[in-house]
């Protein structure tokens, strides 16, 4: 609650709204711990919950798989919440993570190539 009402609300209720509903997506289960919550908040001592990093000349392509990974990794990848979290569909989820899969798989074959 402390973290809640610390908060600085920029969206107002609406965005104070839309942030409970995450966190009762997340926890399936009857109660609601920070972990469950995207807050903003500052503590580095903990950078399993922290926000994703943002650097300038980043690509939104990086910036986009950095925000599903880090979803994925707080939902225990389930996809079809991570889905809802990000707004889009289980399907459009599923063809990114290919996508990235076959970017890795690329980029691993090319260096075996450099290699020898």
């Amino acid at each position: 609650m402390k973290q809640l009402i610390n908060n600085e609300w920029k969206g107002n209720i609406r965005e104070l709204e839309n942030s409970i509903e995450r966190a009762v997506l997340i926890s399936g289960g009857p109660e609601l711990l920070p972990e469950h919550f995207f807050l903003d908040t500052t503590d580095t001592a903990n950078p399993s919950h922290s926000a994703i990093s943002i650097q300038a000349g980043m690509t939104v392509k990086e910036m986009e798989r950095q925000l599903i990974s880090k979803t994925l990794e707080q939902v225990n990848d389930n996809r079809t919440h991570a889905a809802e979290l990000l707004g889009i569909s289980i399907r459009t989820l599923r063809n990114k993570l290919k996508e990235y899969q076959q970017e890795l798989e690329e980029s691993q074959t090319e260096a075996a190539a450099q290699r020898g």
